[in-house]
């Protein structure tokens, strides 16, 4: 009875997380900018260090729109490779046996 409660709340989670990517991709393509974005990213720009403006450099190299789909790849590849499964934990528990 246990198991069938955790794998209930487990889909309510994902559904709620799925219906708030999706209110967040709409309201993103709608407005551009979220409100209070650009004066924060503002803020964090000029507050970063030496260090920082060098990690923000190579961030924003590697969340463009041509280099994020192959990172993602990577990261997959890396995943499966390192411990031998074929990637499926990331989207769903193990059970029990």
């Amino acid at each position: 009875m246990a198991r069938r409660g955790w794998e209930q709340r487990w889909a309510i989670g994902v559904a709620v997380l799925a219906a708030l990517a999706v209110a967040l991709t709409m309201t993103v393509r709608n407005t551009d900018l979220l409100p209070g974005e650009r004066s924060v990213s503002r803020w964090m720009f000029e507050h970063a260090g030496g260090a920082g403006k060098d990690v923000s450099a190579i961030l924003d190299v590697a969340m463009s729109k041509e280099v994020a789909p192959v990172m993602l790849a990577v990261l997959i590849k890396q995943r499966r490779t390192a411990d031998g499964s074929n990637g499926s934990a990331l989207c769903c528990p193990r059970r029990r046996q």
